[in-house]
């Protein structure tokens, strides 16, 4: 794992943080480990003592003292940290470990909103209720994790199209590159429709698609 820098006025240099935290995870997004480096970040997220839980991702790990604060960043599980950490899982993770962490970040959402119907800033890992202030828009990341776990454009304008799920799913008027789809999900298979009428389909794999795109006006 990576180490946390910060800096310290006082000191007048740069000092590292050995606490960690989804912050670790963030080298990901740009491809910074290697092979090698990135099994063992997965190890640690996937290891109950650190990250990994019936709620997932404590903002600091289960095994230091600070978490059994459970305020902001005190081990609380926000939308923020958990979208952006997913953003790196996205360049090294297998299929199986996305959709534990897409699933359990889409539970922790829907578990506060068909109880109460608000999303909240963020969440105790010890128990998945909501904390912090309600309706933060920020909270709506966590399903989008979800979303994107499904069907993602990525930074090259390439859509990523997960055909190896095992559930069944609509979602509509879903905005890829300008244009709106119905994305259907079945076992094994997960499809795009636009106007009734398939254009792309991922069979028991995950397919990287070249789509239209609308220019914008």
């Amino acid at each position: 794992m990576y180490c946390n820098r910060y800096w310290s006025p006082g000191a007048g240099h740069h000092r590292f943080s050995h606490r960690w935290g989804p912050r670790n995870l963030y080298p990901m997004i740009v491809g910074v480990p290697d092979a090698a480096r990135a099994q063992r970040m997965l190890a640690v997220l996937l290891n109950k003592k650190y990250f990994w839980g019936k709620w997932v991702l404590p903002t600091i790990s289960r095994n230091n003292p600070a978490y059994q604060h459970q305020e902001y960043w005190r081990g609380d599980i926000w939308g923020p940290t958990n979208y952006l950490a997913f953003q790196g899982l996205l360049n090294y993770a297998p299929t199986s470990v996305l959709h534990a962490y897409a699933r359990k970040s889409v539970k922790l959402f829907m578990r506060n909103w068909d109880t109460t119907g608000v999303w909240s800033e963020n969440y105790l890992a010890t128990t998945g209720i909501a904390a912090g202030d309600p309706h933060y828009s920020w909270g709506a990341l966590l399903p989008m994790i979800g979303l994107q776990a499904i069907c993602n454009v990525m930074p090259d304008n390439k859509v990523r199209l997960d055909g190896t799920w095992h559930l069944h799913a609509k979602l509509y008027k879903i905005p890829v590159l300008g244009y709106r789809y119905t994305i259907v999900v079945k076992p094994g298979m997960t499809q795009m429709l636009r106007h009734g009428h398939v254009v792309a389909s991922a069979a028991n794999k995950v397919a990287i698609l070249s789509l239209p795109q609308r220019p914008i006006p």
